[in-house]
């Protein structure tokens, strides 16, 4: 169309519908992360220590369950029926969580049984304990956690890997990065309190008006997203992700895990792996500081909105004027290392003001901040600058490298590659994190080893982004090569 838009006329069919759906996917992915954080930073009981708990011994499983059964599903149907009852399964899950199970989530607590847990466990245990004890909520964390990995990661990106050339994924995934749905949060909260101002009924509750506004707005923005992919499907209809049925394999998990021997798959691993453990250590570190500042739930999950609808400013102006000429001008390689330098920039700034409160409170004054609220606003721009290299430059080169899987993988390898080490990373954090608040550490007193853990990841990151590279360019000249035609 033009070079700030660079879509082909013909393209605009399939180009609209999945940037339609991409922006749907992940803009309920923002608000689920504002209600999971906001639920669980804000309740005493529970507090972000228990974030690294929920991470290991509640995602891990679950979300190796989920994959396995959707790997499973992609065997046995249709792939449009396997992304519409994901789909389905997810949204029944968060208005049930919300409307039904939480309003009487106290007579659902097994007392007798936590009564006595805590009476026989340790110090160090009994965060384990609010798992059983808040268990609804405990588990809407963790399911809200597995929707981006489910629906994004696995489903969507397989099947855009199918409908879409290598040529056309770089001219597409720049603007896919557009994130409408961050620019409209923070005015979506600020409504939703104009709003609880004219009901009494929710004057000294504006958190439950909100968690359930927002809720439904999820509900309506997954149909949606469900209608547009069905059509979507329909329409281009011959490709062989919708068409085809893949033979079934008894034991999916080991086609998931084999990818562990490849070299190239193994290398993109360690990488995204390296990401999501080194984000978890900060993110849990910063939400507990942000607890701390803003301990009512409405002022918590309100900063969070103006930190997503920021973050989507950014994330969607960057794409339209840098992405699309860095994947262009530069090596993969070189587009793939923008994410860990930024990381280490960032958290220095950040662990510095955590460290020196007399130097945050001095660089704070002029915009009215103590030390504590300007170490969580500096938090805040790491916060905003890293999921904008996450989704403008990690995500592209991370999906263009997956692209170079055989049609046949490409399910298996993203499960492996992606949604796998994922969450492998992020529960790896959790249980160093553990292991800390085990020895009767607090998460802001254990903030100097976070700091080293957080140093540490970034040289491995940056090999596995250098081994990757090597691959990336020799299935890159094998993908591109065209092949001779039969006389």
């Amino acid at each position: 169309m033009n070079k700030i838009l660079p879509i082909k006329k013909e393209e605009l069919s399939t180009f609209i519908p999945l940037f339609i759906v991409m922006s749907c996917i992940v803009f309920n992915t923002k608000i689920l992360k504002i209600l999971k954080d906001t639920i669980v930073v804000t309740t005493p009981e529970m507090g972000a220590e228990l974030i690294p708990f929920l991470k290991t011994w509640l995602l891990i499983p679950i979300s190796l369950a989920l994959i396995c059964i959707v790997v499973r599903l992609m065997r046995m149907m249709s792939f449009i029926n396997v992304y519409l009852i994901a789909t389905a399964f997810f949204l029944l899950f968060y208005l049930v969580y919300v409307f039904l199970v939480r309003p009487i989530q106290s007579d659902l607590t097994p007392h007798l049984l936590i009564n006595y847990l805590d009476a026989i466990l340790p110090y160090y245990l009994q965060k384990a304990v609010r798992i059983i004890e808040f268990w609804p909520t405990c588990l809407f964390y963790v399911i809200c956690d597995i929707w981006p990995i489910i629906l994004l990661s696995m489903l969507f990106w397989k099947f855009t890997s199918e409908v879409i050339s290598h040529e056309q994924g770089k001219r597409f995934f720049p603007i896919f990065s557009i994130d409408l749905g961050g620019i409209l949060m923070s005015p979506l909260l600020a409504l939703i309190s104009m709003i609880a101002a004219n009901y009494e009924i929710y004057g000294e509750n504006l958190w439950e008006l909100q968690l359930e506004t927002l809720t439904l707005v999820i509900v309506f923005i997954g149909i949606i997203q469900s209608i547009v992919f069905y059509r979507l499907q329909k329409n281009i209809g011959s490709t062989d992700v919708v068409s085809e049925k893949p033979k079934k394999k008894k034991v999916p998990i080991k086609e998931v895990l084999g990818y562990a021997r490849s070299p190239f798959f193994g290398s993109l691993a360690i990488m995204i792996f390296m990401f999501e453990f080194s984000d978890n250590l900060f993110d849990v570190l910063w939400k507990d500081t942000l607890g701390n500042y803003h301990p009512e739930p409405e002022n918590f999950s309100r900063y969070l909105g103006v930190v997503t609808t920021i973050t989507g400013i950014f994330t969607s102006i960057v794409p339209l004027i840098l992405t699309r000429f860095l994947l262009e001008k530069l090596s993969w390689s070189a587009v793939a290392t923008i994410t860990p330098v930024l990381r280490i920039v960032l958290c220095v700034a950040f662990f510095g003001c955590f460290f020196f409160p007399n130097t945050a409170l001095m660089m704070g004054a002029p915009f009215g901040l103590d030390a504590l609220g300007f170490t969580v606003f500096v938090g805040g721009i790491q916060s905003c600058l890293m999921q904008m290299a996450k989704c403008t430059v990690f995500d592209n080169t991370k999906d263009l490298a997956l692209m170079l899987a055989p049609k046949e993988e490409q399910g298996a390898a993203r499960a492996f590659s992606d949604a796998l080490s994922t969450k492998f990373g992020k529960s790896s954090s959790c249980l160093a994190q553990q292991g800390l608040l085990m020895s009767h550490m607090s998460l802001q007193a254990a903030s100097p080893f976070i700091a080293c853990l957080i140093g540490i990841s970034i040289p491995i990151w940056v090999f596995g982004i250098g081994t990757a590279s090597r691959y990336y360019r020799q299935r890159l000249t094998d993908f591109v090569t065209p092949q001779a035609e039969p006389a």
